[in-house]
């Protein structure tokens, strides 16, 4: 095998998604940076765990954020041809390391980022109520100044006298 690829796809925030939101949609901009800031942690980890020779490998991890409707998830990838083959000086080269230590990050942050992210889905579905509401109720005729649900969802909503919630420590 060359390189490492890792999906994780989170069914059941997209089954959350669609029981609060009534259908499919994509992740809103204050999601999406619930869900990347919980990856760069997971990655973060994962590199800090990997053996270190040349750093070549160790510093070639990315990831991907997935966050369209009916796909919600990411990738880890690393394209180092060797990565697959990388294991602690000293130890067995099966199992490979990064079945192990890839999931093991994903699985330590799990239900926390599930938490958070539906926390963030609340949040913006508050948002959609209260902009579809105030659109509705804006007289037949006049300018309507309420933004749609697509312009919601490209905003972020946080200020810096509102910080982002999350779940209780």
């Amino acid at each position: 095998m060359a390189g490492i690829e890792y999906p994780v796809r989170l069914q059941s925030v997209e089954t959350y998604l669609v029981a609060v939101h009534g259908s499919a949609r994509e992740l809103g901009v204050d999601e999406l940076d619930v869900l990347t800031g919980y990856v760069e942690q997971i990655v973060d980890e994962v590199e800090n765990a990997w053996p270190l020779d040349t750093s070549t490998s160790r510093d070639a991890f990315t990831f991907l954020v997935e966050g369209h409707a009916g796909r919600i998830g990411f990738v880890i990838e690393n394209d180092t041809d060797y990565a697959s083959f990388v294991h602690y000086a000293g130890t067995p080269a099966e199992p490979e390391l990064w079945t192990t230590l890839i999931p093991a990050r994903v699985n330590a942050h799990a239900a926390s980022l599930i938490a958070d992210l539906k926390l963030a889905i609340d949040d913006t579905e508050r948002v959609l109520a209260e902009h579809a509401a105030a659109r509705a109720a804006a007289p037949r005729g006049t300018k309507r100044d309420h933004l749609t649900a697509n312009q919601v969802l490209a905003r972020s909503w946080r200020t810096a006298s509102a910080p982002r919630r999350t779940r209780a420590a």
